[in-house]
């Protein structure tokens, strides 16, 4: 989201871009106050989910009406050539208390404690001293609830998180994974890109920097393409959000768990030692990501025998070194080794995006068994695990640590 100077004169020019699909119209407003409207074709009543849209271009801010008369807005990163955290810490919440905080609003049962602590994050968030990302893992959990609840929930997400996600975590392994191979082959640096940002095509896996659904057919200038198609993305997370329809897929992830299961009980039947479990713990983690890797060796264009040396040699030591991969692995091998605890359906949800979180943001809030695993799995890292079991711990964290810095 470059083009600081054209996206200067852009702002000269125009105030404001605005869809009003009750009213099926769309309107330019320009500076000095001079508008103009247009028809647009709306989709059926029924399949309408955000109401109306406002983009004010000097403030890079999109105003969004929601089911309900809800406003929440979304924060752009057009014309700035880093993306504008501006020192905000970055807090990333588990789908529990991302609940907990729609709870305090709505009046849901909740404990006093929780409730002040809700409130608290909440505010920081909406005072713009925090961020509050979401991700493909809210997307996928929030789609199992329905009605009220689930539009109250997704109206307090989308009001707090303001436009910010994080990246799929799958496409942030893939990063780190080509990171380590260049540097051990090529002798060449590469940065992970990064992993909280206001591109709403890298919410879901598989999606490059470089795609974006199709722009307008008609001549408009790079710029503006840029912003329509934007535009389009981030009300689209917004839609699919705050639809109150019910779609639960969570039997794809519950075969995931039963995999793991028979492994973890496999390895507590043959008494393996703590060593052997944990060595094989780490292979399982590295069956899962194999051919992502092998895919990052391709790109990197190394070698057969480079990528078998790899495998072989460093693969252990590189994965170790990688700040999500390395914890992502740690974590997958305790849990392994550890039968007396049942392997449920959402585990590897919480294994991802909360082992990435942890890798990357400020301070996680995780889920509880989730944020067992991650601390003891922390080890030789530099200070304590930034993630926390309950929103008041991570409450005294940020006002005790973060925002003093």
């Amino acid at each position: 989201m470059g083009h600081s100077n054209e996206y200067e004169a852009l702002a000269e020019r125009f105030e404001a871009f605005v869809v009003d699909y009750d009213e099926g119209e769309g309107m330019v407003v320009l500076r000095g106050g001079r508008a103009a409207v247009f028809p647009i074709v709306s989709p059926p009543v029924e399949e309408i989910r955000i109401r109306k849209t406002c983009y004010m271009i000097a403030e890079r801010l999109l105003w969004m009406v929601l089911p309900g008369g809800g406003v929440v807005s979304a924060e752009a990163g057009f014309g700035l050539v880093d993306q504008p955290l501006m020192g905000r810490p970055v807090i990333y919440l588990d789908q529990c208390h991302w609940s907990a905080i729609a709870n305090a609003v709505y009046g849901g049962r909740i404990s006093e404690r929780v409730k002040e602590a809700a409130l608290r994050i909440l505010s920081l968030a909406n005072s713009g001293k925090i961020v509050l990302p979401l991700s493909s893992a809210h997307m996928i959990e929030t789609s199992a609830t329905y009605a009220e609840k689930r539009q109250n929930l997704a109206t307090v997400m989308l009001g707090a998180s303001r436009g910010w996600i994080m990246r799929d975590p799958i496409d942030v392994r893939q990063d780190e994974a080509l990171s380590a191979l260049t540097r051990r082959y090529l002798s060449t640096e590469r940065e992970v890109e990064p992993v909280f940002c206001l591109d709403h095509s890298r919410l879901y896996a598989g999606r490059s920097a470089a795609w974006h659904p199709e722009g307008p057919h008609n001549d408009l200038p790079p710029l503006l393409t840029e912003v329509w198609i934007w535009l389009t993305e981030v009300s689209s997370t917004y839609d699919t959000l705050v639809d109150p329809q019910s779609i639960d897929d969570r039997v794809h992830y519950s075969k995931w768990a039963v995999y793991h299961q028979r492994l973890s009980s496999e390895f507590a039947a043959k008494r393996e030692s703590s060593a052997r479990k944990r060595k094989l713990g780490l292979l399982a983690a590295f069956s899962d990501v194999h051919r992502e890797i092998a895919k990052m060796a391709a790109v990197a264009n190394l070698s057969v025998e480079q990528f078998r040396d790899w495998v072989i040699v460093h693969r252990e030591s590189d994965i170790a070194r990688l700040p999500f991969l390395g914890l992502y692995f740690d974590t997958m091998a305790l849990r392994l080794s550890d039968s007396s605890r049942k392997w449920q359906a959402n585990d590897l949800i919480d294994g991802l995006y909360l082992s990435c979180a942890t890798a990357y943001a400020d301070a996680v809030g995780g889920e509880r068994a989730a944020t067992e695993y991650i601390r003891r799995s922390w080890r030789n890292r530099d200070g304590q695990a930034p993630i926390f079991a309950t929103l008041a711990e991570l409450v005294e964290y940020v006002d005790g640590e973060l925002l003093r810095r």
